[in-house]
């Protein structure tokens, strides 16, 4: 093999390795925006996943404990730190079957620079929701135009104003014996 040659497979050898690092690399992607009916667009507010406190989303709950309240929250990232931010927690949500969820605003903090909010944090009674049902699901969704909460249509609870999203971030909480390693308390 000529040194060309070999210069040239080197070559080829050196844009494959680095062509497949760069395809690994995430880039920086901008946030989705939603169309407005005016014709403009707006940045959704996000539920920060890395946010999520417990940071697991199927918690084994021993069957055992006298009391197990899970403290549930996320931050959330709106971009636009001027407009209401509200979070609605859901437990065992279903389309069919109306509920009322806990409704909360999510304050901008302090600094209009920051698209950083705190969701205030929901107590999850997984002692109070034993019920004999296996697990439970609960839900925080959140948006900065809901629907207007009603009695009679859990859909219309949990989504948005047209030209609006939701953002959702769910735990499961399955319920294990009292002596299954696996099953916590709090």
């Amino acid at each position: 093999m000529t040194g060309a040659a070999r210069r040239a497979g080197l070559a080829l050898a050196v844009s494959a390795v680095a062509a497949a690092l760069l395809a690994g690399c995430p880039l920086p992607q901008p946030l989705a925006e939603v169309a407005r009916v005016d014709g403009g667009v707006i940045s959704p507010p996000r539920i920060v996943a890395e946010s999520a406190v417990p940071a697991e989303t199927i918690i084994f709950v021993s069957q055992g404990c006298s009391a197990a309240v899970f403290s549930l929250g996320a931050e959330v990232e709106d971009v636009n730190t001027l407009e209401a931010v509200e979070a609605r927690w859901f437990v065992d949500y279903q389309a069919t079957l109306p509920q009322i969820p806990l409704s909360q605003p999510v304050p901008a903090g302090d600094d209009p620079a920051n698209p950083i909010r705190a969701v205030v944090p929901y107590p999850f009674d997984a002692v109070a929701w034993n019920n004999g049902v296996p697990l439970h699901v609960v839900e925080l969704v959140v948006s900065n135009a809901f629907k207007a909460i009603t009695p009679t249509d859990a859909r219309q609870n949990h989504s948005a104003q047209d030209g609006f999203e939701t953002a959702v971030y769910r735990w499961v909480f399955q319920y294990v014996p009292a002596g299954d390693a696996r099953g916590r308390c709090q």
